[in-house]
């Protein structure tokens, strides 16, 4: 039931964020559309709806600090950028995720194109292909730290 309410709130919330209109009609008629949606999807996903709540904060938490990453690499890269001489090294290099999931690779994968400084270029087998502009971004990729808040918030399995 939780994941019922949860999922019912994402909508509606959705519904606010996007059309932007705060009169009682829209918001009854967001309400109903949320809650329409609610049932398509508790009849066609109910097995997978389970645990929803619970992927929800913690990914609030994840993206937290994801926005932190983004803005402390922003910093450190503009203050990069604005030497004489930047100390820039661009690598491309394959990294292993080990996610089952691919929900869990696009988000791994997306966090790392918002992150200043990094592109995933594209994925394969189990690894995703990136750029990065400096050899600190680079070591900081190889350490997994995303990777392993990406697992955590997910909470899916690794390969």
């Amino acid at each position: 039931m939780l994941n019922l309410i949860t999922l019912f709130f994402l909508l509606f919330s959705a519904w606010i964020m996007l059309s932007g209109i705060f009169t009682v009609q829209y918001l009854i008629i967001g309400a109903l559309s949320s809650l329409l949606a609610l049932v398509f999807c508790h009849l066609i996903y109910k097995d997978k709806i389970s645990g929803l709540f619970f992927i929800v904060v913690r990914m609030a938490g994840y993206l937290l600090w994801l926005f932190k990453e983004i803005a402390k690499s922003s910093f450190d890269l503009s203050l990069k950028m604005w030497q004489l001489e930047p100390e820039i090294s661009p690598q491309v290099l394959w990294i292993p995720v080990n996610l089952r999931d691919d929900v869990a690779v696009a988000v791994f994968a997306n966090s790392i194109t918002l992150t200043p400084g990094t592109v995933t270029i594209g994925t394969r087998d189990g690894m995703i292909y990136v750029h990065s502009l400096t050899e600190e971004i680079t070591n900081d990729l190889k350490r997994g730290v995303m990777l392993d808040k990406v697992y955590r918030a997910t909470k899916l399995e690794k390969k």
